[in-house]
């Protein structure tokens, strides 16, 4: 590819949890020849499958994805790291005359790949031990003043260290790459309440409970991943702590809670094109990607 020209277009589809992301993704990569990068913090881990509603084998095989099932749960994998990798598997799918369709709820890295987040290269262990003697109010307070982005998890004392760490999450100019076309789905928090408790029923059909204990037993409680929603909040549940009613409970308040980080850190970037029908945003990529 010439790096000097104009690069091919790349569509970049995002929203709230249980939106509908992946099936729009899988609709326009049909459309247009596509594969799927899935911009996503939690799919990027091996054997943890239904519990991040990762893109079904079934899914994979109609259209090719990427960045799924790349570091065990208990591997650090930084926003720089999926930069890197996303951008150079944006470039192989283009030289391989394909579309590019980046997917995913979380912004960090979504940004980082769109804007060319320059992130230091390491951190002296004294601004670390010093960051870690704040309280999460105190990170907080840091990242406000300092006009630092915060990360979607913002009660998350670790996030915010690291998200404090970086502070370089600044490109120079916030200049988006050129030629990208970026779609959100914009889904009202009615409804996205009724598509989780429907997306939770399903991953308890295809045996939640039995990936929930297994990931404990063979990662522990402890490492990040298991934060995200249904496995904090069945972890009670397989340890007898509490019922199943009070366990889905959890998942749909945690979920609702991300939910809201996500619909905030989006509404921020005004190059995003919002459309309630997703039908839409295939109807509107085809057209781009088809002339």
């Amino acid at each position: 590819m010439n790096k000097s020209s104009t690069p091919k277009p790349l569509i970049v589809i995002v929203g709230q949890t249980a939106s509908g992301k992946t099936s729009v993704a899988i609709e326009v990569a049909l459309n247009c020849d596509g594969e799927i990068i899935c911009a996503d913090s939690m799919t990027i881990y091996r054997n943890m499958n239904i519990g991040t509603a990762k893109p079904s084998i079934t899914d994979q095989e109609r259209v090719k994805h990427h960045l799924l099932d790349i570091v065990d749960p208990n591997e650090k994998y930084t926003v720089h790291d999926f930069k890197v990798r996303a951008q150079k598997t944006i470039e192989d799918i283009i030289d391989r005359g394909k579309v590019p369709i980046l997917v995913g709820g979380s912004g960090l890295y979504i940004d980082a790949v769109l804007y060319d987040y320059q992130f230091r290269p390491s951190v002296p262990l004294s601004i670390r031990e010093k960051y870690e003697k704040y309280s999460v109010e105190e990170l907080q307070a840091e990242l406000i003043e300092r006009g630092i982005p915060m990360p979607e998890n913002s009660n998350n004392k670790r996030y915010l260290i690291r998200s404090a760490e970086v502070g370089s999450l600044a490109p120079a100019e916030r200049k988006m790459r050129p030629n990208t076309y970026i779609f959100g789905i914009n889904t009202d928090p009615s409804e996205q309440k009724v598509r989780s408790k429907l997306r939770l029923e399903e991953m308890l059909a295809q045996g939640l409970i039995d990936e929930v204990r297994a990931l404990g037993e063979l990662y522990g409680w402890d490492i990040a991943p298991m934060q995200a929603p249904s496995y904090r909040a069945f972890r009670g549940f397989v340890m007898n702590e509490y019922e199943m009613g009070e366990a889905k409970e959890k998942c749909l308040q945690y979920e609702a809670q991300i939910a809201k980080k996500q619909r905030t850190w989006f509404k921020r970037n005004k190059s995003i094109q919002w459309y309630s029908d997703p039908s839409k945003i295939v109807e509107i990529s085809t057209t781009i990607l088809n002339t």
